[in-house]
């Protein structure tokens, strides 16, 4: 692949991952982290396709590397939800169940009135406490 751009990493690597070809899916992955090491999605491909070729170490240093972005990303625009939800996952994946607490919390409190988070706070707390 000559001079592949983000975006065409990414598509690679998610129709890679979902044909189950983890390890095509890695490369993808891996090609996307130094092409762009401040893309949350890079990096959280990378963790996925890591975890499903049991590579727990790179998995998980993925993993906390796409959450540090996303914490970033939430940092300069508090009402970035799409970064908000992603850091939920991130942090599902990693087990750090205080940190969805709070995170939760914060959310709550930022937007009490949105239906999509109350559902999530429910859904969240039925499957996981």
């Amino acid at each position: 692949m000559a001079r592949a751009s983000l975006e065409q990493c990414l598509e690679l690597a998610a129709a890679a991952y979902q044909q189950r070809d983890f390890d095509t899916a890695r490369a993808h992955a891996e090609k996307a982290c130094k092409l762009a090491p401040e893309s949350v999605d890079a990096w959280d491909f990378l963790a996925m396709s890591a975890q499903e070729n049991g590579d727990a170490p790179t998995a998980e240093r993925a993993c906390k590397k796409a959450l540090k972005l996303a914490r970033q990303a939430c940092e300069k625009n508090p009402r970035d939800g799409k970064m908000a939800l992603r850091q939920l996952f991130l942090l599902m994946r990693l087990d750090r169940k205080d940190e969805i607490e709070a995170l939760l919390a914060l959310l709550q409190e930022r937007h009490p009135d949105s239906p999509g988070l109350k559902k999530l706070v429910t859904t969240y707390r039925m499957r996981f406490k």
